[in-house]
């Protein structure tokens, strides 16, 4: 396996247009060519030089993400360093309320020693009267002396119901869904999450309907079944794992032609919010799993975890679909594995709450999602977000399908949302 000239980034065979980790062109760069022995030295050497500088170039932009995650660091410790100061402050101000309170007590007037003896005889004396009265005036006997029966519950009151269990259904291709609530979360990572880019700005989504997302990714086998072919570069893998080297423009006409087979269902890739708040499952940490990614859960580059996580495997490859941890909510891959298409063109997030976005009308890029074998964790965490050209193609790129009623309101786009309680 060939590695990249500038970033050292262990390249996939057969070898993608460009690098997965720097963009460098591999197709077109001269140190990877067989016939860079017919070359004049004059141009070999401008060449190398132009490597050259493009890794310094990549050397100077991993010493800057080198320092500023070394200052993320340092805004978490004194972040810390200030809710520890916040809470030894909280305990010393109920201390002194304590103390004060005891204080306040000990200058309370206290009844004298005769006082309370007095105080314990007329007690004494009162009940010695109440044993006399009953003794000479007995109770007449009329009372029942069976205690009354406890009130029971009624019986045309239905007991309460456990929660029903999430809808799902499975095609006749084998393709199993299931059904995602509707609701609210916060879409992008906080300012401290490690790895985190600009482009994850943390806004509150609204997703208003429902929909059923598939529980794993397209496989190969599903993508045969209804193409006819498989364009996978690891089609020995098998039938059970993900479909790749498919661009947007490749899974859409996969959808329709799904569509046009019937069976009550449409279906369609899923946007950008709906991907997000499927892949968190309700958690707001930078994996559903947690803090950390491991390699027994999710299928990406072991040799390069989230900062502060220990190390795992490097398969160095797609896996069958399915066969590692599923999320919360029974989605599987969504972390690694391969990357998954989205239906949203690429623009930056919006300042404030939203419901039911769709992203912008057009644009030059669309959104991928999830990570993939041949990357980091970092690039695994549900809110990191990146784009392609519709018309690209990798081995580590494919997608999974959502699934709607005929005429839901699900396909309608999305707006602000003007009042966000």
């Amino acid at each position: 396996m060939q590695n990249c000239p500038v970033c050292n980034q262990k390249l996939p065979e057969p070898l993608s247009p460009f690098c997965p980790r720097c963009g460098w062109d591999i197709k077109n760069d001269l140190t990877l060519a067989p016939t860079i022995g017919d070359l004049p030295d004059s141009v070999v050497e401008e060449y190398r030089q132009l490597v050259a500088l493009a890794r310094k170039n990549w050397r100077e932009r991993l010493e800057f993400e080198k320092r500023r995650k070394a200052l993320e660091k340092e805004v978490r410790r004194l972040r810390q360093k200030d809710r520890q100061a916040s809470e030894r402050e909280q305990r010393l101000q109920a201390e002194h309320e304590e103390m004060a309170r005891r204080l306040e007590e000990e200058r309370r007037p206290r009844p004298s020693k005769w006082r309370t003896l007095l105080a314990g005889s007329v007690g004494v004396l009162f009940l010695g009267l109440v044993v006399v009265v009953m003794a000479f005036f007995p109770s007449s006997g009329n009372e029942d002396p069976t205690p009354s029966p406890k009130p029971r519950p009624d019986p045309a009151t239905p007991a309460p119901r456990p929660p029903t269990a999430p809808k799902s259904f499975t095609n006749s291709l084998g393709m199993e869904f299931v059904y995602i609530e509707p609701g609210e979360f916060m879409m992008g990572s906080p300012p401290d999450e490690p790895d985190r880019f600009n482009n994850e700005r943390r806004h509150k989504v609204r997703l208003t309907n429902g929909f059923y997302m598939q529980t794993t990714e397209v496989t190969q086998g599903q993508w045969k079944a209804v193409m006819g072919s498989n364009p996978s570069d690891f089609s020995s893998c098998g039938d059970d794992c993900p479909v790749e080297t498919v661009s947007l423009n490749d899974a859409q006409r996969y959808i329709e032609k799904l569509n046009g087979r019937g069976g009550g269902r449409q279906y369609r890739l899923p946007t950008e919010a709906e991907w997000e708040y499927a892949a968190r499952a309700g958690t707001d940490t930078p994996f559903s799993f947690g803090e950390c990614l491991s390699t027994n859960d999710a299928n990406y580059d072991g040799d390069d975890p989230l900062e502060g996580c220990p190390k795992g495997k490097d398969r160095g490859k797609p896996v069958p679909v399915g066969g590692l941890k599923a999320n919360a909510w029974g989605l599987y891959d969504m972390h690694g594995n391969v990357w998954e298409w989205c239906r949203d063109w690429y623009d930056d997030y919006p300042d404030g709450p939203v419901i039911d976005p769709t992203g912008p009308a057009d644009g030059a890029f669309r959104v991928i999602r999830g990570g993939s074998w041949i990357l980091s964790a970092g690039n695994c965490r549900s809110a990191y977000r990146l784009h392609h050209s519709p018309d690209i193609r990798f081995n580590f790129l494919g997608f999974r399908a959502l699934a709607v009623r005929p005429g839901s309101s699900s396909d309608r786009g999305g707006r602000r949302l003007q009042d966000p309680r």
